[in-house]
């Protein structure tokens, strides 16, 4: 991933919606020269955002 200059971000939903906050947000990273996708889950809790859950697709 370090040396891909092919790859790409992608939040997959809005921030808010209708003006109220997400409580769970998708971030896609595409690497189409190894035609895979990292997607990390993320979560809101009391303390704050965190990674909830990686998944590598090829």
């Amino acid at each position: 991933m370090i040396q891909s200059t092919k790859a790409s971000l992608i939040w997959l939903d809005a921030e808010t919606k209708n003006g109220i906050r997400a409580n769970t947000r998708d971030l896609w990273y595409d690497l189409p020269q190894s035609r895979s996708r990292l997607v990390v889950h993320f979560a809101n809790s009391e303390v704050g955002w965190g990674v909830n859950t990686v998944e590598l697709f090829r």
